[in-house]
């Protein structure tokens, strides 16, 4: 049998049974430890706890030991909450799509539902009769995380209501339900040490007067209040001291008391018991409980659980693809990576053969020129090097072999990236750490930095093996093209020599060209190549037909030499020399190295007509002939190749799409195409599909995935002092936890938890979703779905009338329009009233539309077929409404003196539509309000200055006119008047950066709320199959103090803090003020006219 085959059944018959089984058993030496549970609660007699772990409910005893399972179902159950006399646990589950709200015995039993709502929501607390959950969530609202207190009923089946119209977070009823206390802001649950205007505050809403009072508003965070029993005060979680710790405050504040003290890991989810006796939280990955009335410590909890879960330890992968492949120097042999391992197969049998069998991930491999080797690299999470292999046996081929001798190359603890053998296989050149360029042998040996670089470069060898060209940027974030010699014996040479970016270098096969993309013209990526001999460069169309004809010109047997030099024997009977040659010691030749002229080398950059299209992949034809490159946009599936002289023209050659390997002087192209090895050969493409099963060790891998992240930051995060941490000391106290997660919710509070030890803004992981989430059939039918109307209730069977219509909205565009104060007759044939919730009569298929009847003031009733919106429609086109409202009020006010416009976010669009707004919102005003709060950042502060702040050089007058400047002279559209910015909390980003610039330049001021503190730049990282980590790689910082702007926000000339009154009223404190201090900048910024001085009249005035 062949050993191919025999592998595949082998494997087959050992991986049957639990393919069979459909569910794997826990492992026979788990432990059943229960860690990194999620919102405990307590129950009223302080006897119970519940909490969330792995999707479902669990319960315990207070005093830890065994916890068992509530709830057993395929979907998400979370946020628990015991009924006030401890007989029903409440909680949130995503059994019918969405997060809802359920309730069901202690004891176990069915569930019942509750919330019907499609934007669903999530449980914060129950009210002291038990009648009335709060949960949270976000419904048609304007504005930054736009999160609502919402009541739902839990005696009948009634209309959701808004406990206020203004954000909250961690409610808790007081014990006499005359109020709520809760909170407002908040930065990310795990974030430690954050200072600044996000920081979370705790406000006390009272029912009776509809009075908002603050409790505790510091710089740091105050989170999670919990009312002792006599209402009198509240416990909470502050970090004042540095750590998140419990803290015991009388209402009035005339007492405020630190109850825990923690270092390092702090408090985090506190939930107190009915009766006030017993807090239990979580702290680090485990729960604690606390007696606070009894002086002592907190207890952690030790919890294990016997249930018969589904082992997550195992996980069978599918392979039917790679992004990662190589082709032997004779095309029959392929090596590839999949999930992480290296295998190798034939082009005939095709049957995948691993060859690589560890926890760590190898990838990048490639056949060494005589394909005796395959290079590779090799990346356990802390560091990655560069390794070969060779076969034991070499009469065995790459794809039947199982016995290797593998080879470590590179020892430096500093990650390996981008290596690439010469094309005589003498060198090694390689990216070490964040960027440098090395060479080295071979084996490794002899390394040297050829060039050090902050980033990563791209580059590629000369066919001689003695240049390397490579793209770097700069210190300003400018990529350019250069070209070294191998050896290091003189400084990198810049070829391209051009502000914006250049990348992608390919060195022509017969070394006298270089290609390359670049960004030169209108922002779009273009083809460009250099000739590296000045005799090549000057050569004219002509000069070049006439080479090739001459080429072509030698296959004529006309001029071909027919006679032969040969030798005569000598004559018989003659004595000879031995025959047999006398081998003399081969003479190694020295290389010559190609040639290039350095001189104008920039100047003779030719820029090629790719007709739009923006290159990319891009690499030479064997022959040296042509380029051939893919377009940057996704959904073109050609392969172009084009000339490389002035004035060649573009052609398509294949419709297909892949990332390329190589290319043969015969035409024959190596790539990847569909995720799979492919060869297109005088325009036939034969693909080598893969298929192959492998059964990975989900801790192993990721074991590797978290440390990934935490090397990925160690080596890209902005500050090199990692915040004054110990990360190493970070890596072991999180890797073993992440690495034995049960789901990615798990892995993704873990690598939460890593990420908050940094303080810093910009960092997020979003992971892939693993175990794949459960699905509900039929979810997607109801949709509560949105007509733009806000209904008005009334009593109890009373008319349901509209409350408000939002601009834009498909009831506010209908003839003739719905309008305050209308009454809904019908909705879809149904007759509804005050009573009936939104779900009873909205939800549906979004793709219905919807048959409205109304009851206009007059009594007339208009009925209209409507396509409904979704929520997240609506709230965008609230949001709209708002930016309107406030342009007229800012009219108003000012009596149309001053114009408003409001920038949502930093980017094109936006910087676009302000352009245009610049000359529709001032023009003919004195004064500008720009509006930046809930600003979330993006990338066009300079250009935004560059409107803002041009230098006024000089006046033209035409004849017969009058003073001004060209439009067409300028980069943008110009504002020289008085302004103001409004800035807020949620001003994030390159927002803040705005806000600081217009201050440090003194251009205006600013009103509202120091900025949130969050300015670093960041890229993301694809962490394998794991997930998306965010990561800051670049800091800002002030001009003139060298002040670190994060954790440093934008501090207005006046500070308005909005009061969570004004935004149910309607008013905006904040936009006032602006308006007052505007007017004020107008009358004291009189514009002096001008005079012009023409050069014949009269001198100009001393």
């Amino acid at each position: 049998m062949h050993g191919a085959l025999a592998r595949f059944l082998t494997f087959a018959l050992l991986g049957l049974p639990s393919l069979l089984c459909g569910k794997e058993s826990q492992p026979a030496d788990s432990t059943g430890e229960i860690i990194m549970t999620s919102w405990p609660c307590v129950s009223p007699d302080g006897r119970k706890v519940a909490f969330e772990w792995r999707d479902d409910i669990w319960s315990c005893s207070i005093d830890g030991g065994r916890a068992t399972r509530i709830t057993a179902h395929p979907a998400r159950d979370s946020y628990p909450r015991f009924s006030p006399d401890g007989k029903t646990l409440y909680f949130c589950s995503t059994r019918s799509g969405t997060l809802q709200l359920y309730s069901m015995p202690v004891e176990g039993g069915p569930a019942t539902q509750h919330s019907f709502h499609s934007e669903g929501g999530t449980l914060e607390t129950i009210s002291p009769d038990g009648n009335t959950a709060l949960i949270r969530g976000e419904r048609d609202e304007p504005g930054f995380r736009p999160q609502r207190l919402i009541q739902v009923d839990l005696r009948r089946n009634a209309p959701e209501t808004y406990l206020f119209n203004t954000k909250g977070n961690s409610a808790s009823w007081l014990a006499d339900g005359s109020a709520v206390i809760f909170c407002r802001e908040g930065e990310q649950l795990y974030r430690k040490g954050y200072r600044g205007p996000r920081a979370s505050s705790i406000w006390r809403y009272d029912f009776s007067t509809a009075d908002f009072t603050p409790l505790v508003k510091e710089e740091w965070e105050a989170r999670s209040p919990l009312p002792w029993p006599d209402g009198n005060g509240f416990y909470y979680v502050s970090e004042q001291d540095g750590t998140f710790n419990l803290w015991s405050r009388k209402m009035d504040g005339s007492e405020d008391h630190q109850l825990t003290h923690f270092k390092d890991d702090g408090v985090m989810l506190p939930a107190l018991s009915g009766d006030g006796s017993t807090l239990v939280f979580r702290r680090g990955f485990d729960l604690w409980k606390f007696f606070p009335q009894s002086g002592d410590e907190p207890v952690k909890l030790n919890l294990w659980q016997a249930e018969d879960l589904p082992d997550t330890t195992k996980e069978m992968r599918e392979i039917d693809g790679t992004v990662d492949a190589d082709f032997s120097s004779s095309g029959l042999e392929i090596v590839f990576r999949a999930e992480g391992e290296l295998w190798t197969m034939d082009t005939v049998l095709r049957e995948p053969n691993r060859i690589t069998r560890t926890d760590a991930r190898e990838d990048d491999a490639v056949f060494s020129q005589d394909s005796q080797y395959i290079y590779y690299a090799k990346d356990d999470g802390l560091e990655c090097q560069i390794w070969r292999m060779k076969r034991r046996h070499p009469d065995e081929f790459w794809w039947q072999t199982e016995s290797f001798e593998n080879e470590q190359l590179t020892f430096t603890p500093a990650p390996k990236s981008r290596f690439s053998l010469s094309p005589d296989g003498q060198k090694l050149a390689y990216v070490e750490g964040s960027g440098d360029l090395m060479i080295a042998d071979a084996d490794g040996k002899n390394p040297q930095i050829l060039f050090e670089c902050w980033n990563a470069p791209t580059f590629d060898w000369s066919p001689d093996g003695e240049w390397i060209v490579f793209a770097a940027q700069d210190q300003n974030f400018n990529r350019d093209i250069y070209i070294v010699p191998s050896d290091g014996s003189r400084k990198p040479f810049n070829v391209s020599r051009h502000p914006d970016f250049e990348g992608s270098p390919r060195w022509s096969p017969d070394g006298t060209r270089i290609a390359f993309t670049g960004r030169r013209l209108n922002n779009e990526m273009g083809l460009f190549y250099v000739n590296l001999r000045l005799d090549e460069a000057v050569r004219s169309t002509r000069d070049l037909r006439e080479i090739e004809a001459e080429a072509a010109m030698r296959d004529d047997p006309t001029y071909q030499d027919d006679s032969e030099s040969e030798e005569e024997p000598p004559p018989s009977g003659e004595l000879q020399d031995d025959p047999t040659p006398i081998p003399s010691p081969p003479k190694k030749k020295k290389r010559k190295r190609i040639p290039i002229d350095f001189d104008g080398l920039s100047e003779r950059v030719v820029r090629l007509n790719t007709r739009g299209i923006e290159p990319k992949r891009v690499m030479w034809s064997g022959d040296s002939e042509s380029i051939l490159f893919q377009s940057e946009n996704s959904s073109n599936d050609t392969l172009y190749q084009i000339e490389p002289r002035p004035g060649a023209k573009m052609e398509s050659i294949a419709d297909e799409r892949g990332l390329p390997i190589r290319s043969e002087k015969d035409g024959t192209l190596y790539w990847i195409v569909d995720q799979s090895p492919a060869v297109l050969k005088k325009g036939r493409l034969k693909k080598y599909s893969i298929d192959a099963r492998l059964l990975r060790d989900r801790i192993a891998h990721q074991r590797l995935c978290f440390r990934l992240v935490w090397r990925t930051l160690r080596d890209r995060f902005y500050d090199p002092e990692m915040n004054g941490l110990d990360w190493n000391r970070m890596l072991a106290k999180y890797e073993t936890v992440a690495a034995e997660a049960p789901d990615s919710r798990t892995f993704d509070r873990v690598v939460g938890m890593l990420l908050g030890e940094l303080n810093a803004s910009h960092l997020t992981f979003i992971s892939e979703e693993w175990p794949k989430a459960w699905q509900v059939d039929g979810s997607e039918f109801q949709q509560t779905r949105h007509l733009g109307i806000r209904f008005q209730r009334h009593g109890a069977g009373d008319p349901l009338t509209v409350a408000s219509v939002i601009a834009g909205s498909p009831a506010a565009s209908c003839q003739p329009p719905v309008k305050p104060g209308d009454t809904i007759v019908r909705i879809n044939g149904m007759r509804v009233d005050s009573s009936m919730p939104v779900y009873r009569f909205m939800n549906g298929r979004m793709d219905r539309r919807i048959e409205l009847v109304v009851r206009d003031a007059e009594q007339k009733e208009h009925s209209h077929s409507l396509e409904p919106i979704s929520y997240e429609k609506a709230t965008l086109l609230a949001e709209a409404e708002v930016i309107t409202q406030n342009r007229d009020e800012v009219d108003q006010l000012s009596d149309g003196k001053l114009g408003y416009i409001h920038i949502a976010r930093m980017f094109w669009d936006d910087f676009d539509q302000f352009e245009r707004e610049i000359y529709a919102a001032g023009h003919g005003k004195s004064g500008l309000i720009i509006d930046i709060r809930d600003n979330g950042g993006g990338f066009t502060t300079d250009h935004l200055l560059t409107v803002l702040c041009q230098p006024r050089h000089a006046v033209t007058i035409p004849r017969d006119g009058g003073p001004g400047y060209p439009q067409d002279r300028k980069v943008y559209a110009s504002w020289h008047k008085p302004l103001v910015v409004l800035c807020n909390q949620n001003s994030y980003s390159n927002a803040e950066i705005f806000a600081h610039a217009i201050k440090t330049l003194g251009r205006g001021k600013l009103v509202g709320v120091p900025t949130a503190g969050g300015v670093i730049s960041a890229t993301r990282d694809r962490i394998l199959d794991a997930g998306t980590l965010r990561v800051p790689f670049r800091g800002w910082f002030l001009p003139d103090t060298g002040e670190d702007m994060e954790m440093n926000g934008a501090v207005p000339d006046y500070i308005v803090w909005p009061d969570p009154t004004d935004q149910i009223a309607g008013v905006d404190k904040q936009l006032e003020k602006a308006v007052g201090v505007l007017l004020e900048d107008v009358k004291t910024a009189v514009e002096k006219p001008f005079t012009p001085h023409y050069r014949n009249r009269h001198a100009l005035p001393k």
